[in-house]
């Protein structure tokens, strides 16, 4: 695992891309099922928070795998 440096550009960008999803979808998918069973304001109350967070660790994580951990997945890190 290298530290970033000599990726290209589209490399970044997937990665970038993969920690958003992993930071903000579970929040997304719980706030997505509020809806769809009607608890509206609270629903997008979860939505706007929970993508807050998961843009907090998204940019705060350095790899893919760390911002699994973070939002609770299994596994060690190494």
């Amino acid at each position: 695992m290298g530290d970033g440096l000599l990726d290209t550009r589209g490399q970044r960008a997937r990665s970038a891309l993969a920690k958003t999803a992993y930071g903000t979808g579970p929040s997304l998918l719980l706030a997505a099922i509020m809806l769809v069973l009607g608890a509206g304001l609270v629903g997008w109350a979860v939505a706007f928070v929970g993508g807050l967070l998961g843009l907090s660790i998204a940019t705060s994580v350095r790899t893919e795998k760390a911002s699994k951990h973070a939002i609770g997945g299994r596994g060690s890190l190494a």
